[in-house]
């Protein structure tokens, strides 16, 4: 966000904004692994297609557009718990298995990958970052019928 507002704000900020753009770029490269990436919302997108699906929105109003003017009102909102739907236990148990089946699959194809620790701390290490995901609602996704189903967001949806 600094940048884009240096190199887009300040035109003669030459220097600086090369800069920031470097800073940015190795930032980038830095933060690859998985496990530090920050996961993208697509909310807005699935707000907006479900609006588009029960005639909400105009529809010679452009999709792109309408999921922008969502996402705004997402990233206004603080004090709005968001109401989500989220794997059955029975989907939890087999996408666990699906995971842990694979793992091992990958132990077994190149055990040299894992040497730094067993198979058992692997296998731990896995599940206790399984779990921590499960916590954190990784697997869950925006209820759009609860949303849709809000006065105000359909009043609002309407105006798009």
């Amino acid at each position: 966000v600094t940048t884009n507002f240096v190199c887009q704000m300040i035109p003669t900020a030459h220097h600086t904004c090369e800069h920031l753009r470097k800073k940015q770029l190795q930032r980038n490269a830095t933060t690859t692994n998985d496990r530090h990436r920050v996961s993208q919302s697509y909310d807005a997108n699935r707000l907006a297609v479900a609006a588009y699906n029960r005639d909400l929105v105009n529809k010679e109003s452009s999709r792109r557009g309408v999921v922008k003017q969502i996402q705004l009102r997402l990233d206004k909102i603080s004090n709005w718990t968001k109401p989500i739907t989220c794997l059955s236990p029975s989907l939890k148990y087999q996408l666990w298995n699906a995971s842990a089946s694979f793992q091992r699959y990958l132990w077994q194809l190149q055990p040299s990958a894992f040497l730094s620790s067993s198979h058992d701390e692997q296998a731990s290490q896995h599940r206790s970052l399984f779990e921590q995901a499960m916590a954190r609602n990784k697997f869950c996704d925006i209820d759009t019928e609860k949303v849709l189903a809000n006065a105000e967001w359909m009043n609002y949806l309407t105006t798009l």
